[in-house]
């Protein structure tokens, strides 16, 4: 792979949590008074970028034993909420950097040690990724086809948020060796001659986040780049349906011994992605709170709507605090952690949504206008429904699995 080199203060690898949020605020007053024009653009936010490079912010959640930082799923959400608060365009982008580090790391304290280069090169500094998932993994728009001493890859993937700032994208391609299809983990450089960023990035909000279409023409990705390979799965229910009891941990299964039969890499990444959109959020409460508190006196209804805007807020937090106590190495894969994450995601999003809806009405017309950031705001937080899966789908997604639990668990209904 080729690479941007190490980072500038790849010395100051932060210890404390107090020294994360210096180098995120950092990260922040460099991106913040660039953030509208980006908006209007649709830009990249490379001023961001280049501030998250020189911090060493990559490489927080890569193990210490590593080279890293060392921080867990908590910090890395904390972390990026506060980032949300100065320009949320920059905390997406690097969201999806963070949440494929964290799973990772996640694979590598499971015994996985073929994601160990990886994790240190990130750690020196080489590396930002940008990642790209999908929701049907039996289609997920890359194809691979095994060769000497690799994969020759081919297709286009959409939604590649903070391409145009990567060193790598890091995304599943579907592998057919004629004989018994699978998926693989692929690390694929940007500067790849086969590798193309399409500038097709022209959405309603979170318009710098970069996140482009990326095309591959028969890219070679080298077996040392190819992370993970499993058998090929028809729909996300892969990662919680494997044990008796639908809500227990997943166990690995039988010859399963780094964890890469339980990847999920959706859990880790919504609960990092919610976070940007509840910082976002919290920015506006406080700015139209500070707004309404120096002008007239307030009547009951501009205080019932600061009340609901504080209510909204809380919910949110709290359903993302419920989602991080839950998530540890050993409940990620399970069918509860799934409905923990899918439910909380919802939580976070909608709030955020009606937060800065809130926030709107609170202050009136005034904050219609791009001289406020409460436009721009409500636009970047209404692409959280965006992300898999949405607010109507979770609603059917925990109706069948609760459903289901209690048809399995059911014993003789007792006599009435």
């Amino acid at each position: 792979m080729t690479t941007a080199g190490p980072m500038p203060g790849q010395e100051r690898i932060p210890q404390t949590s107090a020294e994360l949020s210096s180098i995120v605020r950092s990260i922040g007053e460099a991106a913040a008074p660039h953030a509208a024009r980006h908006d209007r653009e649709a830009s990249f936010v490379a001023e961001g970028y280049e501030a998250i490079r020189a911090c060493g912010y990559g490489l927080i959640a890569v193990p210490r034993e590593l080279g890293g930082a060392g921080f867990d799923l908590a910090a890395v959400c904390q972390a990026e909420a506060v980032l949300a608060r100065y320009c949320a365009n920059t905390a997406l982008a690097i969201a999806m950097h963070q949440h494929t580090v964290l799973s990772l790391a996640w694979r590598w304290r499971l015994g996985d040690r073929a994601v160990e280069h990886t994790l240190r090169r990130i750690a020196r500094g080489e590396l930002i990724l940008s990642s790209s998932g999908t929701a049907d993994l039996d289609n997920p728009g890359i194809t691979a086809e095994p060769v000497d001493g690799g994969l020759l890859v081919s297709g286009r993937k959409r939604f590649c948020s903070g391409v145009p700032g990567a060193d790598v994208i890091a995304t599943i391609a579907r592998v057919d060796d004629g004989e018994r299809g699978s998926t693989a983990t692929v690390l694929i450089p940007t500067s790849d001659p086969g590798t193309k960023v399409i500038p097709d990035w022209d959405a309603m909000g979170m318009r710098g986040s970069g996140s482009n279409s990326v095309s591959f023409s028969e890219v070679l990705v080298p077996d040392a780049n190819v992370l993970q390979f499993g058998p090929r799965v028809s729909s996300p229910r892969r990662y919680r349906h494997g044990e008796p009891n639908a809500h227990s941990p997943v166990t690995p299964r039988p010859g399963d011994t780094n964890g890469s039969e339980r990847l999920p890499a959706l859990h880790v990444a919504l609960a990092v992605i919610a976070s940007v959109y509840l910082g976002s959020a919290g920015a506006m409460r406080d700015k139209a709170l500070s707004i309404a508190a120096t002008q007239t006196a307030p009547d009951l209804v501009r205080q019932r709507i600061a009340g609901e805007m504080t209510a909204e807020f809380r919910s949110g937090r709290w359903a993302l605090d419920a989602l991080l106590a839950q998530t540890t190495d050993f409940s990620l894969g399970s069918e509860d952690q799934f409905i923990t994450t899918m439910l909380a995601k919802r939580q976070v999003v909608l709030s955020a949504i009606r937060v800065v809806e809130l926030s709107m009405e609170l202050l009136g017309s005034r904050s219609y206008l791009r001289d406020l950031p409460f436009e721009q705001a409500l636009r970047d937080v209404r692409a959280g429904i965006t992300h898999p899966l949405p607010p109507e789908r979770t609603l059917i997604e925990v109706g069948v699995s609760a459903l289901r639990y209690f048809a399995s668990s059911a014993t003789e209904v007792p006599a009435r």
